[in-house]
C-alpha cells in the first residue's frame, strides 16, 4: 500500500481521548499537580486535626485544608473529563471534516480552514496507542488520527511508516 486516504469528521470524544493521552504521556506530573496538591491539603487537615484532638482543641483552618483539598481533588478529575469537549467547543475547525493522505513521502491534510503538506521529517515525534496516534510538529501542537477512521491495514501501514520515520515515545 502506497497511499491512504481518509476523511475524518472528530468529535468531542475523539479531542476528549487525545487531550487525556497527552497530558498523561507529555506532562506526566504537570497534569497531576492539582491531584496532589489537594491530597496534601486533605492529609495536612487531617493530621492538624489529629494533633489539635490530642491537645483537646480544633481549629476551622485544618477543617478548611480537608474541604479545600476535596474541591480541589474533585475538580481535577471534573476538568480531566471536560477538557477535550470544552476545547472542540472552541475549536471550529474541527466541526467540519478533514482529508488525510499518507504516502511514504509524508503526510498532506485538507479541511475547509487549513491545509497543510508535510513531510514525515516536519514531526518531532509520535505518541503511539492501540487507538490512536498524535503527530507533533512541536512540542504544543499534535494531529490526532483515531484508529476508528481507519481499516486495521491501513492503521498498520500508518503505523509503519510512523516508526519509520517519525521518533516514537
Amino acid at each position: 500500500m502506497d497511499k491512504i486516504e481518509v476523511t475524518i469528521q472528530f468529535t468531542a470524544e475523539d479531542l476528549q481521548e487525545a487531550y487525556k493521552l497527552h497530558l498523561i504521556k507529555m506532562n506526566p506530573f504537570r497534569s497531576r499537580l492539582l491531584l496532589i496538591l489537594g491530597i496534601i491539603l486533605v492529609l495536612l487537615g487531617g493530621m492538624l486535626v489529629f494533633l489539635q484532638s490530642m491537645v483537646g482543641m480544633i481549629n476551622w483552618m485544618s477543617w478548611f485544608f480537608i474541604v479545600y483539598g476535596i474541591i480541589i481533588v474533585l475538580y481535577h478529575f471534573w476538568r480531566l473529563k471536560r477538557m477535550g469537549r470544552s476545547a472542540f467547543k472552541k475549536l471550529i475547525e474541527f466541526h467540519y471534516p478533514f482529508t488525510f493522505s499518507f504516502t511514504t513521502d509524508g503526510v498532506h491534510s485538507d479541511g475547509k480552514t487549513a491545509r497543510s503538506d508535510n513531510s514525515w521529517m516536519h514531526y518531532q515525534w509520535a505518541i503511539m496507542t492501540s487507538n490512536m496516534i498524535l503527530l507533533y510538529p512541536n512540542k504544543l501542537r499534535f494531529i490526532m488520527l483515531p484508529r476508528k477512521y481507519f481499516s486495521t491495514e491501513e492503521y498498520d501501514q500508518l503505523c509503519e511508516w510512523v516508526k519509520r520515520d517519525v521518533r516514537v515515545k
